[in-house]
């Protein structure tokens, strides 16, 4: 297998993991869509990187929590 049909088969098997994640999240609710997309900020948004595990954890507890109690 060449370089290229590697890197191919690797980006596809990614679209597909990608495709997946947002059928499952197509399925879930108006909230749980909402929590899924602060858990993810916490993770992947621009600083997030210089908040610690503990912050980022905390932060999530919260969410989960404001979002049991709505």
């Amino acid at each position: 297998m060449s370089a290229s049909s590697s890197k191919a088969l690797k980006s596809r098997h990614a679209e597909i993991e990608i495709t997946s994640l947002l059928d499952l999240l197509d399925l879930q609710d108006e909230a749980m869509q909402s929590l899924f997309a602060k858990a993810l900020n916490l993770y992947v948004s621009p600083g997030a990187d210089a908040r610690s595990e503990t912050e980022k954890e905390d932060s999530l507890k919260q969410a989960i929590e404001d979002s049991l109690s709505q």
